[in-house]
């Protein structure tokens, strides 16, 4: 920034960022989000965090080993630890802790398995039988 630069950000921060922005000489401007706008706000920022790591899996194609930019594979896993971040967080606002998270996601991968087999489901095809009732998955 050059200086007497003001700029907008309008959006959600770690808690330390204003105090590493004014370590730096600049001098952030925040507020205390209401609940149901900090609700909001989270939600909004797991949106752009999931953007980010994509964005940085993209740059850094760990499928090909091709890097298509200046991206490391370090950068998309500091994506993926701001989204477990606010993972954790939005689990807070439901009242649930990390590890109540984890204790689901492992009932959720015994019960119905996880992603690691890559399988892509294209189509299901019911037997004439069935008397055309559906089952959602």
């Amino acid at each position: 920034m050059e200086p007497g630069e003001v700029r907008s950000y309008r959006k959600l921060v770690r808690d330390r960022i204003p105090q590493i922005i004014a370590a730096e000489g600049s001098t952030p401007h925040v507020r205390v989000l209401p609940e149901e706008e900090f609700a909001a706000s989270l939600r909004t920022k797991l949106v752009e965090e999931l953007q980010e790591y994509l964005a940085a899996a993209q740059a850094a194609d760990t499928t090909t080993g091709t890097n298509h930019a200046d991206t490391s594979p370090d950068a998309a896993i500091e994506e993926l630890a701001d989204l477990l971040e606010l993972i954790d967080t939005l689990a807070a606002l439901h009242g649930c802790s990390p590890e109540e998270v984890r204790a689901v996601q492992k009932r959720k991968r015994t019960a119905r398995g996880g992603f690691t087999d890559r399988l892509f489901l294209e189509q299901v095809t019911r037997p004439a039988s069935d008397g055309g009732g559906r089952n959602a998955h």
